[in-house]
C-alpha cells in the first residue's frame, strides 16, 4: 500500500501529472484534467478534490464514491483511496497539507470539531453559490501568485492562501441545522465511554479497546473525548484508573502483587511505574493512610 503525503506525491504521481505548488506542508494542483490511477493508498495529510466538470469515480475506504460537477470531496488523514476514475469532460483541483500543519491551522473549539467531524462523516460536499464564488477568488489570487514572478515571500504567500482557502471551505460547512444533535451525539457518546469505565474492573488501559466496545474508530474518541473535555481518550482512562487503584490501595487487603495480578499488570514493576505515572505517587505511599486532623477541644 502506498502512503501519500506532501513530501512524496511527485515519487507516486505520473511524470505527466502538474503540481502548480508544492513543499513539505502543501500540494496544490489547478485545473487536472484527469485523477491518474494508482493502486491502493493511505493518506498522510488532509486533502481537498474539487471536480470543476465532469465526474469523478473513487474507493473512499473501499466504498465508491461518486464526486459529481461543483462538488467537493474531502479526505482526512488515514483514508485509503484506490480504483480512480474520471470522465472524458473531468477537470478537478486538488489541495494536500499536512497533518501538522492542518492542526496548527485550525482552532481546536467544539464548533470546528463538529465541523471536521460532520465533513468526516459526510466527506461528499455539494458547493453553494456562495462557497463557490469565494473559492473562484481564491483560485484566482493563487494562479496569479504562482505565475508572477518569484519574490522573497512567495511560497509564504502561496501558502497562506491555501490555508485559508481551506479554513474557509470549513467555515463554509452548514451545521447550524444539526449543530445540536452533533452535541448530543458527542454527549452520548462520551457518556457510554464513561459506562464502560466506570463498568470495567480496570484491566483494559487501550483506547482501541473502549473504542471498539463503542463501535467507533480510536481517533473518533479521542475527538469526543478532547471536545467534550478537553482530554485525550488516554489521559482519562489513566485517571480513572488511577482513582480505582488508589481506592484498592487504601481501602483493600490485597497486596501490591495482588492488585496488579487483578488488574492484569505483567509484572509487580510495570504496575508500579503505572501508578506512579497515574497517581503521582508509589504504590508503598499512597498505602499510608493520610494524617488525622486532631479533634478540636472545644
Amino acid at each position: 500500500m502506498n502512503i501519500i503525503s506532501p513530501t512524496n506525491i511527485l515519487s507516486i504521481l505520473p511524470s505527466n501529472v502538474h503540481t502548480d505548488f508544492y513543499n513539505s506542508d502543501i500540494v496544490f494542483a489547478d485545473k487536472l484534467p484527469t485523477i491518474p490511477k494508482i493502486g491502493l493508498t493511505k493518506t498522510n495529510c488532509t486533502m481537498l478534490f474539487i471536480c470543476l466538470s465532469g465526474q469523478i469515480e473513487i474507493k473512499y475506504n473501499g466504498n465508491p464514491i461518486i464526486i459529481p460537477s461543483k462538488h467537493a470531496l474531502y479526505v482526512p488523514v488515514n483514508t485509503t483511496l484506490s480504483d480512480t476514475q474520471c470522465s472524458s469532460d473531468c477537470t478537478v483541483k486538488i489541495i494536500m497539507i499536512s497533518e501538522i500543519l492542518m492542526s496548527q491551522s485550525m482552532q481546536h473549539d467544539l464548533l470546528t470539531w463538529n465541523r471536521i467531524m460532520k465533513l468526516e462523516e459526510q466527506p461528499l460536499l455539494e458547493l453553494t453559490p456562495e462557497s463557490w464564488s469565494i473559492g473562484k477568488h481564491y483560485f484566482e489570487l493563487l494562479r496569479l501568485h504562482i505565475n508572477s514572478k518569484e519574490h522573497h515571500y512567495s511560497n509564504e504567500v502561496i501558502e497562506s492562501l491555501i490555508k485559508s482557502l481551506l479554513i474557509s471551505f470549513v467555515d463554509q460547512i452548514d451545521i447550524e441545522s444539526d449543530i445540536n444533535n452533533q452535541q448530543g451525539s458527542l454527549q452520548r457518546t462520551f457518556k457510554s465511554f464513561e459506562e464502560l469505565l466506570t463498568q470495567d474492573s480496570g484491566e483494559h488501559r487501550d483506547v482501541q479497546y473502549f473504542a471498539e466496545k463503542l463501535q467507533i474508530s480510536p481517533n473518533h474518541l479521542n475527538k469526543v473525548c478532547k471536545a467534550t473535555t478537553s482530554k485525550t481518550a488516554s489521559d482519562i482512562i489513566q485517571d480513572t484508573i488511577g482513582k480505582k487503584i488508589m481506592c484498592l490501595l487504601r481501602h483493600s487487603r490485597l497486596s501490591c502483587k495482588e492488585i496488579a495480578a487483578e488488574l492484569n499488570f505483567s509484572t509487580a514493576q510495570a504496575f508500579s511505574r503505572y501508578v506512579r505515572r497515574a497517581c503521582g505517587e508509589n504504590a508503598a505511599k499512597l498505602r499510608q493512610p493520610s494524617p488525622q486532623t486532631p479533634p478540636s477541644n472545644l
